[in-house]
């Protein structure tokens, strides 16, 4: 049974649904299958001599979905697929947060030693960087996402060929719902399991989860808890943000005893976190991890409509993953 969705006053409701009934058990089969399936082709696969190169930018979905991208195309194409997440989201090393979900042939979470300068012997797309390999500045350009600082290229490949150069470089930013598919392939590192856990038993059984983004993406977020008021009268809320201010000014608007938060949130003065190494660490990566897990875990999600603010790609994952493993058990 597909989540209820409604809206009422500015308020988006993303209910879950019941879990009784054949047609869900069906859905949790249909899930099953393309996971093991998934599997069992990384773990079998014959590898060529060339590589993906993927270096996503954005927030957590952002980066999820870029990464699903490339792996759809390595695994058409045989080729290995490399992550870096050290530039954008993360500002970290995927390794630390998830690994592969079994033993699979030719994925690195990390960048492996000597690649950087192994790549610049490598022909490239794009062309430009034929020479320096990995090693390049990028910046963003509103009309074309991505490119190569010097040469204004764009930062990817058309994945609907084949291409006979041994790199294939994407650096790019976009969401959308493929960042779902991340999780067929890779699960979360002990530590941020065990973190996750321990998050998750410091909240109530039951509750409402709030998501509203308020940094780079600003929020009428005043407008939209009035809303959300008379939505949860007598629930538990979870809120869900990136922004110290709403979480203060909701725990005012709400009374702090009936306010949760699974993650820790720094007080970045409306900065956007997945481009301020200053601002985002491990603490705050496994945060941002606890809420899409807790998020996934409640009654139901709510979130502005359009009209009231930014509609966060990271509360379209949670929604997606509301009937999956990351449901929390007692």
């Amino acid at each position: 049974m597909a989540v209820k969705i409604e809206e009422k006053d500015g308020v988006m409701i993303y209910r879950r649904p019941s879990r009784k009934g054949p047609r869900d058990l069906w859905r949790a089969w249909q899930v099953l299958r393309r996971r093991y399936l998934l599997r069992i082709r990384l773990m079998t696969r014959r590898l060529g001599a060339g590589y993906v190169f993927c270096r996503p930018q954005g927030g957590w979905n952002d980066t999820l979905v870029q990464v699903s991208l490339c792996l759809d195309y390595a695994l058409r194409h045989r080729r290995r697929l490399i992550i870096d997440t050290s530039r954008s989201g993360l500002l970290d090393v995927l390794a630390r947060y998830f690994r592969p979900a079994s033993t699979f042939r030719g994925i690195a979470f990390s960048v492996p030693e000597g690649f950087a300068d192994h790549s610049r012997s490598m022909s490239c797309l794009p062309a430009s960087l034929t020479g320096r390999g990995v090693r390049y500045e990028s910046e963003y350009r509103e009309e074309t996402n991505y490119v190569e600082a010097l040469s204004r290229q764009r930062l990817t490949f058309d994945m609907n060929r084949h291409h006979v150069e041994q790199l294939l470089v994407h650096e790019q930013c976009g969401g959308g719902g493929d960042s779902r598919r991340f999780f067929d392939w890779a699960v979360p590192t002990k530590e941020v399991r065990t973190e996750i856990e321990k998050s998750l038993h410091k909240l109530p059984l039951a509750y409402f989860a709030v998501h509203i983004r308020h940094t780079d993406r600003k929020t009428k977020y005043k407008e939209f808890l009035a809303a959300v008021q008379p939505l949860v009268a007598g629930k538990n809320i979870l809120v869900c943000t990136d922004s110290f201010e709403v979480l203060t000014f909701a725990r005012e608007t709400f009374g702090g005893s009936r306010i949760f938060s699974a993650g820790d949130i720094p007080d970045s003065r409306g900065q956007s976190l997945h481009h301020n190494p200053g601002l985002t660490d491990w603490r705050v990566n496994v945060g941002a991890l606890c809420d899409l897990a807790a998020m996934s875990g409640a009654e139901a999600i709510l979130r502005p409509s359009a009209s009231l603010g930014f509609q966060s790609g990271f509360v379209d994952l949670a929604i997606s993953l509301m009937n999956r493993q990351l449901r929390r058990r007692r």
